[in-house]
């Protein structure tokens, strides 16, 4: 879990738009305690400035290798990116093949690499969880991503000033790029649906991008939001060939294997579930003896799962950790 921030203008100045990326970049220190970066990506005169901010959560290559922002030197583009590539080995491997030359090991680099082959086509290529901005030096356009499913979350803000991008909606408050005042939108969407359905956010003038698309700037300030994936249409292309009952395991295997790739041990969410429990079996075999387990109980014995979770850990032989969430602690956390 990493912070991304970012603002494209050409109505304020660059010392300006530093500070208000520095803001920004402040409120999700929390997401990426290892490294923190703000680099101005493009400052041409009479033209928009771009500054990317990131905060950083080393997963894969651990090495400041990995520091974001990050840039292609070969095309000028800028990227800063939250999440993980599970396929990212392959993509260099087949870029590689191309003649593309890497600098680390990252998979923030192969999404770099795999942009500057293949352009927007490349989204539909990434088998992942990300969220990301990406400057695209030739065009002067900026890209926001996110991913097929909506995993990772980006909130970004249209005003005459600009555009700003960020992980959390309080990042952009601090840049002071929306009002803090509830939306009608987002209001009704809760009371309606229980939780605030996308594009909308509780706070006015601020979205929600949603999953399976990705959102382009170009240099005079014109926005377009466009899906590069939809679940409706998977469905519809690969109807034909959609997995029997009996492949469900493979396909399952298949996912958490790809989901264990990191440079840090890997945890999981384990609760007295089938779903969860069934996650955690697949990754202990796949990766015996080094799966790290983790359960939230409470205090309320009618609903607490730990004692179960524990248990199914146990069985399992992974490495487990039971936290019981007490009340005092609850509100303590909200009079912070």
């Amino acid at each position: 879990m990493c912070g991304i921030t970012g603002i494209w203008t050409a109505k304020l100045g660059e010392a300006e738009v530093l500070a208000r990326v520095t803001a920004m970049t402040g409120q999700v220190s929390h997401r990426g305690p290892d490294d923190t970066g703000i680099e101005t990506v493009s400052r041409l005169e009479n033209g928009p400035f771009v500054v990317f901010g990131h905060t950083r959560l080393a997963i894969i290559d651990l090495s400041p290798g990995g520091h974001q922002p990050m840039a292609d030197v070969q095309s000028g583009n800028w990227i800063t990116f939250n999440g993980e590539i599970y396929n990212y080995r392959e993509l260099r491997a087949e870029l590689a093949g191309r003649g593309h030359v890497f600098h680390s090991q990252s998979d923030t680099e192969v999404i770099l690499r795999a942009y500057a082959e293949w352009g927007v086509g490349c989204w539909r290529r990434l088998r992942g969880i990300f969220a990301f901005g990406l400057w695209d030096a030739y065009y002067r356009e900026l890209h926001l991503v996110r991913d097929h499913l909506g995993v990772k979350p980006l909130y970004y803000a249209l005003t005459s000033q600009g555009l700003a991008f960020a992980s959390e909606v309080r990042a952009i408050l601090a840049g002071r790029w929306a009002e803090r005042r509830v939306s009608g939108d987002g209001l009704r969407s809760f009371l309606k649906y229980g939780s605030v359905q996308e594009p909308c956010t509780m706070v006015g003038g601020i979205s929600s991008l949603a999953a399976g698309h990705y959102l382009t700037c170009d240099e005079s300030g014109a926005t377009i939001s466009r899906h590069y994936w939809s679940l409706q249409e998977c469905l519809l292309r690969n109807w034909a060939k959609l997995p029997a009952a009996a492949d469900v395991r493979a396909q399952l295997e298949s996912s958490v294997r790809s989901q264990l790739v990191a440079d840090v041990p890997v945890g999981v969410f384990l609760s007295a579930g089938i779903d969860s429990t069934a996650v955690a079996a697949l990754a202990a075999r796949a990766q015996p003896g080094g799966i790290h387990t983790f359960c939230i109980g409470t205090e309320d014995p009618a609903t607490d799962e730990s004692a179960e979770a524990a248990r199914s850990a146990a069985l399992l032989g992974c490495q487990h950790t039971n936290l019981i969430l007490e009340g005092r602690v609850v509100r303590d956390k909200l009079t912070e």
